[in-house]
């Protein structure tokens, strides 16, 4: 520990950097046996995959169900929070899209009516 102390000291002097920061790499290199900073491993996702795995599940039990009741099956069974565009995501990761309920067309719109052929008629 003593030739430790002392060549961490004499490298610390001649490299201008504190003996702490010399410890601190060369422990690092014994636990890594690099001196790269490894990357950490960042914020934590809020959906795990077991969720993930769930939610698909959920989509292929019932190909009918919108994001907004996939929102609500995650709030209610997963204890989760997430919006639509979240589950929107997590389907994409698995090549999934959910059921898109068809748009209704207005049929009255600015006093123009639409005919069976899609014609306006005024």
């Amino acid at each position: 520990m003593c030739l430790c102390t002392t060549l961490t000291h004499q490298i610390s002097r001649q490299l201008n950097i504190s003996c702490k920061c010399i410890r601190q790499t060369i422990r690092k290199f014994d636990k890594f046996h690099t001196v790269c900073t490894k990357p950490g491993a960042g914020r934590k996702p809020k959906v795990t995959e077991r969720q993930k795995r769930l939610t698909k599940f959920q989509q292929v039990r019932d190909d009918t169900l919108s994001l907004t009741d996939l929102v609500r099956f995650a709030r209610t069974h997963l204890n989760l929070t997430i919006s639509r565009h979240t589950i929107s995501r997590i389907l994409r990761d698995f090549n999934m899209i959910s059921f898109i309920a068809p748009k209704t067309l207005e049929l009255l719109r600015h006093n123009d009516v639409l005919d069976l052929t899609g014609v306006m008629n005024s």
